[in-house]
């Protein structure tokens, strides 16, 4: 018979342990094996892309209307710096700026072409030639021109020098400007920063009445119709 003492038992448990192929438990001595490398189980790892295509989803989602909320916004700080604008030119002049009104009907004729940008802005008249120029942009316009596409005898606004004329905008920050069409004359307009029914590549102008507004009797309207999506939404100053 063999036989087995404690102490030599002790000593081959003692040399598994340091070998790394056993490890104690930490109560009473009890070996057990090592544990397999740790990881995640096939549930886990389906929770876990659930979890990430819900929130993609939500992303998504929202996405748009993060879209539309920033181009309102946009639009409506135009509206404002305009309409500020607006004002204080009423306060040097007395008056709001003139639209384009029909002298047969004494009421705007086109609300979309308005001589705004060069009111509010300043233009260069050079009376030899009888032409106006804005400082800022190309081209010049004849006074004949300026009563056929406008309406009115001539700008309010205009002077001989740079130093003679007055923006409106403070700080001199504005809304975009483009130039649009007018039977054979080319004239700038302030437009919208989103497009509008006419299409994508079309200028979208805003739109302007102070003789005889519909919405503000005492004052002036002031629009622009945007399309965000599928929708078009007027952005104006009596809403």
């Amino acid at each position: 018979m063999v036989r087995v003492t404690r102490q030599a038992i002790e000593m081959k448990t003692t040399d598994r342990v340091s070998s790394g192929s056993w490890r104690g438990s930490g109560l009473g001595g009890a070996l057990v094996r090592p544990a397999p490398g740790e990881g995640f189980t096939l549930i886990e790892l389906l929770t876990v892309i659930s979890i990430i295509a819900l929130v993609a989803g939500l992303v998504v989602g929202l996405a748009p209307a993060a879209s539309r909320s920033m181009k309102l916004k946009r639009v409506q700080g135009d509206l404002r710096q305009m309409a500020s604008a607006i004002e204080e030119f009423k306060q040097q002049y007395g008056f709001y700026p003139p639209d384009n009104r029909d002298p047969a009907t004494q009421r705007n004729a086109d609300p979309a072409i308005n001589p705004l940008y060069y009111e509010l802005t300043g233009v260069l008249f050079n009376e030899s030639a009888k032409t106006y120029q804005s400082p800022e942009r190309p081209g010049t316009l004849t006074a004949a021109s300026v009563e056929q596409v406008f309406r009115v005898k001539g700008f309010l606004n205009a002077a001989s020098s740079v130093q003679g004329t007055r923006n409106f905008f403070r700080g001199g920050r504005m809304p975009a400007v483009e130039q649009v069409t007018v039977g054979a004359h080319k004239v700038d307009v302030f437009v919208a920063p989103v497009r509008g029914v006419a299409g994508p590549t079309q200028a979208n102008p805003w739109r302007y009445v102070s003789s005889s507004p519909t919405n503000n009797p005492s004052t002036f309207d002031l629009w622009a119709e945007v399309v965000i999506g599928k929708d078009v939404t007027i952005i104006s100053n009596w809403d």
